[in-house]
């Protein structure tokens, strides 16, 4: 896939991430698409650099992947760290994982807007 493929999905879900959110305060499935929308950009900046986004779920994994690229990126690690726990939950009915709240909806979003960000995602 092209960088603004990677890009335009990863806008994609953070804005279905908010407008769901938005409707319906389902905090679990804001998370786990701003985990993605997330994921999506990382993979886009990854790409957009000349490499071969690696076909994981894991955000801190992909961003040494895409520092070992270009070590100007500034995405917060922090960030990938507090998204990372979401994919999981969000797609299986897995006992005795993480219960997203209001709270936990709220700073995903937040957190896949500045990896959106730092990603130039935004930019196109």
């Amino acid at each position: 896939m092209l960088p603004e493929e990677w890009y335009s999905k990863a806008r994609d879900a953070l804005a279905f991430a908010v407008a769901g959110f938005d409707s319906s305060g389902i905090p679990s499935i804001a998370c786990f698409l701003s985990h993605q929308a997330a994921e999506l950009a990382i993979k886009g900046c990854i790409s957009e650099r000349g490499g071969q986004p690696p076909r994981v779920h894991d955000l801190p994994r992909l961003l040494l992947h895409c520092s070992d690229l270009d070590d100007a990126i500034v995405i917060r690690e922090e960030d990938a760290l507090l998204l990372n726990p979401w994919y999981i939950p969000g797609r299986y009915p897995v006992q005795g994982l993480i219960t997203a709240t209001e709270q936990d909806a709220r700073e995903a979003i937040a957190a896949a807007g500045r990896i959106l960000d730092a990603s130039g995602a935004h930019r196109t």
